[in-house]
């Protein structure tokens, strides 16, 4: 308890902040017994874009969309390593060679050799600068999917047959040798001509030529197309590089050629166009062009066989793609060495099995199909040549009950038993919901959930209550004190009997070990997560084990998701509700599941596409919060969509405002729902307001709001002179921050904060020579944000609080139409950190002190208390006498070791924070997500409320035994005194 004097007390805190900042280093952020209890760490790399096998069937080379290079266990699923590069550098491709992986990333731009233990053997840097295309190339930027290496990116790569392996890299026109042992140059000459040109930093590389590379024989061939349906091919020597001849080949007339592939050992390239497939081989002097008609339809190849194809003779995959990116035709096109330029249409494979993958198997390339078809999984093999079976015997049919969406890509191992010399496989197969599974001879062995690495949206479930704490919500359902009361009583009376009898399931339930009930303190909760593949997954705040998962999307991969939970677990029938939108379709999909098992209640399509969806502080009659949407048209709807809502939401419609925020054309548009005048009922929203930003000009960066279950217990600050400031606590705030085109390396910054009702901005702040990512975090009355300031060279956090300078009472109801200007305070801090994401901690009723959590590229969580960001901190010692419990100002904030929330748990490529609260006031749950998630529990003003872990129960309780003993005893003396002295 501080008893000095309030004109003693600045100038303590002052000191007091100081003998901080110098403490020791080696304080900790959490004593050493919490550490894997109260938090947890689960790894991950993320969507998959190549796989590929070793030759001993053991382990399994990964490179994914996270930039992300690892080695998984076959056997177990186990990460073994991981090493994830930089963020512009991509890997377009990986070749494997005696038992190690060699990839190609930023754009052909970086080349690394991998061992099998993750070990980085050498790194060559073949360009500069990573290369990407221009801005306005039609060309698509690197694939993505699986095997994106290849004719859409001009990359390409192999490693030589020869006696000195070498890995020849295609990249931007230009060919790279380099020696597979010590990634050494052996030669480098761009594909037609002598000198090799950098692309400048900062300038667009122009739309390369040649998209892919092949050995026949001596020579490495570099083939691309030119317009009018052309094929250039260019050689060169692989030992010396010396140039061959450069051939051009009609391919078609009158038409463009829009995909090719290279087969038979990269002699024959076969291209698409329109419905017609053509084969030529580029080697010979004056090839045959083969055709094959194709079914009308849409046609491209599939891009897990890009790498392969030039590497060991596989052959191609050519798929059929409608509107909604689903495949429906499936076949399979091999070379024929016996005919220049032929090959062979391989569609023997049964209709629910799309080929997925092709391997080398005794001198054979072997198509492998793989389906999923209610509830069974179907895997065949057929010859490449012929279309015959493999000798793998007739399609296998297994039972598999998991939703995962259809197959991606599998990378499949063929060999042959010892025992019998029979044929047997194992597939690492990748899946529609991102995820990997590992199938072996009929059965899946283990599963790797890669879409926990791609989160966009989580909300917290609380478990349902025991028994005897249903009180407070029973009664504020039923709204009958007396039988509510009977009802409790009785339920801990049979709480009280059992714990005689089996008391074991109460502790458990005290102590959060049981599942599905929710502890004393309501820290173990249900994290339900909706990822951008459009799949749900529910992990349990201790441990992180995963309770369920669901593929939810019925078309695809979504292009946003939104999660609401509508109805809480304390209710008979808990629900939740998700929000799908796609690209190429005009409705989005609702999907209502129950939180707690997971369970797909209903997915139905909307009939028009949400431009915004907002979660009311209303609810039904049967206890279901309801959802308004806005549609593209501006049209509003409600969920759900029954009269009990559209009554419910009647007694709000005058009260309700919404926002739409279109960062694409900069345009802020606000809305005013009421029902409609036709009969009462429909709902409608009236546009009221609109602030448009020209992107040209100001891009919207970034979008902060305050949380709608926010609780703020304080209402105002108390000054020096023992007066109070309030808080301008303007419910309908939102914030965002804009920046200009980037000239000389720099933008400027501007941050506003608008009144969503009316539209006004309330205030703005303007930064200059800022450069990069912007952040904001916002809660009660302030706005906190981060950036890089270019022209400082250093990173700065900025305070904007917001006080209420009206005359009005403030647990008055507030209105935004009649409120005042508020006082805007303004401060800027100097860190020396970056930052991913940022979030602000809630607590159960807002008594707590609010905690900014950022997230550090180091991989390190840490917890910043708003005192040091406060903008009312004093900047001169007049103003430290006057300033009641402020830290005196400094330009450098400092943040104590410990600060860290994850300690040693280093967690990689967090993009987003999700707090939620938990039954004690002092406490509340941060989880990172990322390529890693991480959970944790943050205590910003300590554990007020609870005992330390340390606490000394037992000496309690001996003293406590101890005194009523005593008390016991002295009273019974007491007696005896007493009636000794009555018989004197």
């Amino acid at each position: 308890l501080d008893m000095t004097l309030p004109s003693q007390r600045p100038r303590k805190m002052a000191g007091w902040w100081w003998r901080l900042v110098l403490l020791p280093t080696a304080v900790l952020a959490l004593f050493q017994e919490d550490a894997g209890v109260i938090d947890w760490r689960k790894q991950y790399v993320g969507r998959v874009s190549h796989v590929e096998v070793d030759t001993r069937g053991k382990l399994a080379f990964v490179a994914t969309e996270a930039g992300a290079v690892a080695g998984i266990n076959q056997r177990t699923g186990a990460l073994l390593w991981r090493n994830i590069l930089p963020e512009p550098h991509l890997v377009n491709l990986v070749l494997t060679h005696d038992n190690a992986a060699v990839t190609v990333s930023a754009n052909g731009g970086r080349v690394h050799k991998w061992s099998q233990t993750g070990a980085r053997m050498w790194e060559a840097v073949v360009s500069p600068s990573p290369i990407f295309p221009p801005v306005s190339s039609q060309l698509p930027m690197p694939s993505r999917r699986v095997g994106g290496g290849g004719w859409s990116d001009g990359v390409g790569g192999l490693i030589t047959q020869g006696s000195d392996s070498t890995v020849v890299v295609l990249s931007n026109d230009q060919l790279h040798c380099l020696l597979l042992d010590s990634g050494d140059v052996v030669w480098q000459f761009p594909v037609i001509g002598d000198t090799v040109t950098d692309v400048a930093e900062g300038e667009a590389a122009p739309d390369p030529t040649f998209r892919a590379v092949a050995q026949v024989g001596k020579h490495v061939y570099a083939v691309g197309a030119e317009a009018e349906g052309t094929l250039v091919v260019a050689s060169r020597d692989v030992e010396k590089g010396t140039a061959g001849e450069t051939r051009r080949i009609k391919v078609v007339e009158g038409g463009e050629l829009t995909s090719c592939r290279l087969i038979n050992a990269g002699q024959t390239a076969v291209c698409i166009s329109g419905a017609k497939l053509y084969g030529v081989d580029i080697v010979t002097e004056s090839p045959t062009v083969h055709t094959h008609d194709l079914a009308k339809g849409i046609y491209t190849f599939a891009a897990h066989h890009d790498a392969g194809a030039a590497r060991d003779a596989a052959t191609a995959t050519v798929v059929e793609t409608g509107t909604t990116n689903e495949v429906t035709v499936s076949l399979a096109v091999g070379g024929m060495a016996s005919d220049g330029g032929g090959f062979s249409v391989t569609a023997a494979l049964p209709g629910n099995v799309a080929a997925c993958g092709v391997v080398a198997f005794e001198n054979s390339d072997i198509v492998v199909g793989a389906g999923v078809t209610q509830g069974n999984f179907t895997i065949d093999f057929a010859v490449a040549a012929d279309g015959s079976f493999a000798g793998v015997g007739e399609p296998l049919t297994f039972p598999f009950a998991e939703n995962h969406g259809q197959v991606v890509h599998c990378a499949t191992h063929l060999f042959r038993r010892a025992s019998d010399k029979s044929i047997g496989y194992t597939l690492v197969v990748t899946m529609e919901d991102d995820s990997m599974l590992y199938v072996r001879d009929g059965a899946v062995v283990w599963t790797r959930e890669e879409a926990l690495a791609s989160v966009s949206t989580a909300v917290f479930v609380d478990f349902p209550a025991a028994a005897a704490d249903l009180g407070e919500r029973e009664l504020e359902l039923s709204g009958f004190p007396p039988a509510v009361f009977v009802k409790r009583l009785l339920q801990q009376l049979g709480s009280a009997a059992s714990l005689f009898s089996g008391g074991g399931a109460i502790v458990s339930a005290i102590l959060g070990h049981e599942d599905g009930v929710r502890d004393y303190f309501n820290k173990h909760k249900l994290v339900v997560l909706a990822t951008s593949s459009g799949k749900l997954v529910a992990i349990q705040s201790k441990g992180g084990n995963i309770a369920w998962s669901a593929y939810a999307s019925p078309h695809g991969r979504p292009t946003s998701t939104q999660l609401f939970l509508v109805r809480e677990a304390l209710t008979e029938s808990p629900r939740a509700l998700l929000l799908l939108s796609y690209a190429n379709r005009v409705s989005d999909v609702a999907v209502e599941f129950n939180p707690l098992t997971g369970e797909i209640i209903a997915t139905r399509e909307l009939g028009y596409r949400i431009s915004l969806a907002v979660q009311l502080d209303a609810v039904d009659a049967t206890d279901t919060q309801l959802v308004a949407t806005l549609s593209t048209d501006g049209m509003a709807h409600l969920f759900p969509d029954t009269d009990a809502a559209q009554t419910a939401f009647s007694g709000l419609s005058q009260s309700v405002f919404m926002h739409a925020i279109d960062r694409e054309s900069g345009r802020i548009q606000g809305y005013r729902f009421t029902t409609g005048p036709a009969n009462g009922t429909t709902v409608v929203a009236v546009p009221t307001w609109s602030i448009r930003f020209d992107p040209e000009v100001e891009r919207i960066a970034a979008v902060g709001f305050k949380r709608n279950s926010e609780k703020v217990n304080s209402l105002g600050e108390i000054l020096g002179d023992r007066s109070v400031i309030h808080k301008y606590l303007n419910p309908h705030v939102v914030s965002l921050a804009t920046t200009t085109p980037y000239l000389r390396g720099a933008t400027n910054l501007a941050v506003y904060v608008i009144d969503v009702v009316k539209g006004h901005v309330i205030t703005k702040a303007l930064h200059e020579g800022v450069y990069g990512a912007v952040h904001l975090a916002q809660a009660e009355n302030w706005v906190a944000y981060h950036y890089r300031s270019r022209k400082a060279k250093r990173y700065e956090f900025a305070m904007l609080e917001m006080f209420d300078a009206s005359s009005r009472k403030p647990t008055d109801p507030f209105s935004s139409l009649d409120a005042v200007q508020p006082i805007v305070l303004k401060q800027a801090y100097v860190t020396p950190f970056a930052v991913t994401a940022l979030a602000v901690t809630q607590t159960k009723h807002g008594v707590t002190e609010k905690q900014l959590v950022a997230a550090l590229p180091s991989g390190a969580i840490v917890g910043i208390n708003k005192r040091f960001l406060d903008a009312r901190r004093p900047t001169n010692d007049k103003a430290v006498k006057h300033a009641e419990g402020l830290m005196p100002y400094h330009p450098i904030m400092m943040l104590p070791p410990q600060a860290t929330l994850n300690y040693n748990q280093t967690v990689f490529g967090v993009e987003r924070l999700f707090v939620g609260t938990s039954g004690l006031e002092s406490t509340c749950l941060v989880l990172a997500t990322g390529l890693d998630i991480f959970l944790t529990e943050a205590a910003p003003s300590k554990k007020f409320d609870t005992l330390n872990d340390d606490f000394p129960q037992a000496l309690v309780i001996v003293a406590l035994a101890g005194l009523t003993m005593a008390v016991l005893v002295a009273r019974q003396k007491a007696r005896e005194k007493s009636l000794s002295n009555l018989w004197r």
